[in-house]
């Protein structure tokens, strides 16, 4: 089996000036994957040099063992909620729809088949009832909740997702955990970027540590050596003590 996500020697950045450095790492397919680090460590930078969003300075990617261009179709991305123009005249519906698209064949005749994976995925999200609002009515979580119905209709291999639990209600952060549970169930791959450390070890269990270079990709237990997060966000985070103190007392009850 092919690994989701081989990165080699990636080195990639905006005007010629880099942000990561000589990334190397593996992700396995069928994993929940937390990609973490602290602001302006690079972690939307890797998104979209895996998306091809943007070119690398230097290295290779291969997604799903091959270039992103021959597997688009398998790839689905949730970008950040900040990142879209929420007034654009679209409906909670036709947004969905869009995952349905090829990305190379953006004019193609949809099937009924389509309309159903859109309706199933909205479905999933708890929006069906909101499919003819327009999108901009909707509130912050219900707006995120769209997206990854995009996504979900693609009916996807791997899904990256950028933030997608940043600002976001307690009931859309229930409706996207529910989400992975399935997913990984399904053997889906999913990559996600994420801000806030307390509760990556509750919602992940593969992790990709980066500042700017690779610091740690592996299994959760092993990222919460007291080494890997110190580099990952130096000396100068309170929570990290607090952190290792309850994963380890998670592990032990996992284990009894």
């Amino acid at each position: 089996m092919n690994d989701a996500l081989n990165i080699t020697n990636l080195t990639a950045g905006y005007l010629g000036r880099p942000v990561i450095f000589d990334l190397c790492f593996t992700v396995p397919q069928g994993v929940i994957c937390g990609v973490i680090g602290p602001n302006g460590s690079g972690k939307s930078t890797l998104l979209k040099s895996i998306m091809g969003l943007i070119h690398p300075m230097q290295g290779t990617i291969q997604v799903l063992g091959h270039s992103i261009d021959q597997v688009r179709s398998k790839i689905a991305y949730v970008p950040q909620r900040e990142s879209v123009d929420w007034n654009f005249p679209v409906s909670v519906y036709d947004v969905a729809l869009m995952g349905r698209y090829a990305p190379d064949n953006i004019f193609k005749r949809l099937k009924n088949s389509d309309k159903e994976a859109t309706l199933k995925a909205l479905e999933k999200v708890h929006l069906l009832e909101y499919k003819d609002k327009p999108i901009g009515q909707l509130s912050g979580g219900q707006q995120q909740r769209v997206f990854i119905a995009r996504a979900l209709a693609r009916e996807a291999e791997l899904y990256i997702m950028d933030e997608p639990f940043a600002g976001v209600d307690s009931v859309t952060e229930s409706a996207i955990l529910k989400l992975l549970k399935e997913m990984k169930q399904e053997k889906k791959t999913v990559v996600i970027v994420h801000h806030d450390l307390q509760t990556a070890f509750d919602y992940f269990d593969y992790f990709v540590m980066i500042n700017r270079k690779l610091i740690f990709s592996g299994q959760k237990k092993e990222a919460l050596q007291p080494q890997y997060l110190f580099e990952t966000y130096g000396g100068g985070l309170p929570a990290l003590d607090r952190i290792r103190t309850a994963g380890n007392a998670r592990e032990e009850i996992a284990k009894s």
